[in-house]
């Protein structure tokens, strides 16, 4: 059955932004099959795989494509695997497996996501994605690769490993989360969470 799953309002700024999510194909029904993307005529980054079952990820608009990410020859059906796309204002980089695989000097400036369509990028459902996806995560800053290798590499949610903000209870049994998860420990001291 296909479906999509549509995120309204501003999502991404275009300035700064990483959307990573792992995927697995489940098989070829056609042409351009989309993971994730804003929507069609927009200048936002558009995740894809075509027929060949090349991975394509790129910025599109109307009249102009710009091939900004990798182009896997070989992906093995219901197989999960893990890509992550990462830009600032001049570079677009793009992770597969934990490891950076292509760089890219961005020339066309991308528009505000303010839609953003997981299993397609159309209303009609045209160009359904024929898998699954999961853990998809927006982030508003350039994540940059040891993050993203340890996001690959944990089983960890992705707030653990790339999360920069912390805070302690200054109480007898204290409470605190960090970039390692949440912790707590007893009034005598002894570990408890």
């Amino acid at each position: 059955t296909a479906a999509r799953l549509t995120y309204d309002g501003k999502i991404v700024q275009p300035q700064e932004a990483t959307i990573s999510a792992w995927f697995a194909l489940a098989g070829i029904s056609g042409g351009l099959q989309t993971i994730v993307g804003g929507p069609q005529g927009v200048n936002n980054l558009v995740i894809a795989v075509t027929s060949s079952t090349s991975l394509r990820v790129r910025l599109a608009s109307t009249t102009t494509f710009q091939d900004i990410g990798i182009s896997v020859s070989t992906i093995s059906l219901n197989t999960f695997y893990h890509l992550a796309i990462t830009w600032d204002t001049t570079t677009v980089n793009t992770y597969f497996n934990g490891i950076l695989v292509n760089s890219t000097t961005l020339t066309i400036t991308p528009a505000d996501i303010t839609t953003l369509v997981v299993g397609d990028r159309t209303t009609t459902l045209s160009l359904p994605w024929n898998g699954l996806v999961d853990d998809l995560v927006i982030m508003d800053r350039a994540l940059d690769a040891d993050e993203i290798r340890a996001i690959y590499e944990s089983n960890a949610p992705v707030f653990a490993e790339s999360s920069t903000f912390a805070f302690r209870s200054p109480s007898r049994s204290p409470v605190w989360v960090d970039e390692e998860g949440l912790w707590m420990r007893s009034y005598s001291g002894n570990e408890t969470l």
